[in-house]
């Protein structure tokens, strides 16, 4: 993995959910540019929101992070992900 953002060590991903563009390699245009373009990122897609929740558990423990950062942790970012995650299965926490 190499890094895509100013700081030295650091990445930067997205995942997006799209039924109809997931494993496509689509052209993401039509989504919001300014988060594409600062930084070398690429986002993945995938089909719905479980297979969401099973790459961000992937990424995360391929990538071994020291930090993990987010908005609002508690209750937006994280916080919402792990509320999300037990409405599939309790055990996913």
């Amino acid at each position: 993995m190499s890094d895509n953002c100013y700081l030295p060590g650091c990445h930067i991903g997205m995942i997006l959910v799209d039924p109809d563009k997931a494993g496509s390699g689509a052209d993401l245009s039509t989504k919001d540019p300014r988060r594409l373009l600062e930084h070398d990122v690429r986002p993945e897609i995938v089909s719905d929101e479980v297979s969401l929740i099973n790459l961000l558990i992937e990424r995360v423990w391929e990538w071994d992070p020291d930090i993990l950062s987010g908005w609002e942790v508690q209750t937006a970012s994280w916080g919402y992900v792990t509320h999300r995650m037990s409405t599939y299965h309790e055990g996913m926490l």
